[in-house]
């Protein structure tokens, strides 16, 4: 059996440490046996703003937010491999957005710069992130719905 090697963006990260919409999806993807997962630095970045957010607008009190973020901090220690973003990524990222054919915010293109440098799946649920990275070559795990 060969091991899944996949890379999570914010999206997908946030689903497991919150209650949301996505967070059944996010645990399908966590559960693949066997799985190798990567995250990055700006990946975390995003979530923690994400909750500063959800704080912000209410839908989370201090302590769920800061509950979250201390699971999300022994999840990434335990369970990935963490990886930094590199210089390389955001000059590629920036030569993805150059295209204009592409419908790339800047973090979705430095996380598909990131997964492409370091050869793993990428795992969105953003559908136009999805198909940009699946036209730059990236690989992009199929998510199903229960």
């Amino acid at each position: 059996m060969s091991v899944t090697e996949v890379y999570l963006d914010a999206n997908v990260i946030i689903g497991l440490f919150t209650v949301d919409p996505l967070s059944a999806l996010a645990q399908n993807i966590v559960s693949i046996v066997p799985l190798l997962v990567f995250v990055s630095d700006l990946a975390l970045a995003e979530c923690a703003s994400v909750l500063a957010r959800r704080v912000r607008m209410s839908e989370l009190t201090k302590e769920e937010a800061q509950q979250a973020l201390i699971e999300l901090d022994e999840w990434t220690v335990q369970f990935t491999n963490l990886t930094a973003i590199q210089p390389s990524d955001i000059a590629d990222a920036a030569r993805f957005i150059r295209r204009l054919d592409l419908n790339l915010r800047l973090q979705d293109a430095i996380h598909i710069a990131t997964a492409i440098r370091i050869g793993t799946t990428l795992a969105t649920f953003d559908v136009k992130m999805a198909k940009s990275a699946m036209d730059l070559g990236c690989s992009v795990l199929e998510i199903k719905q229960n």
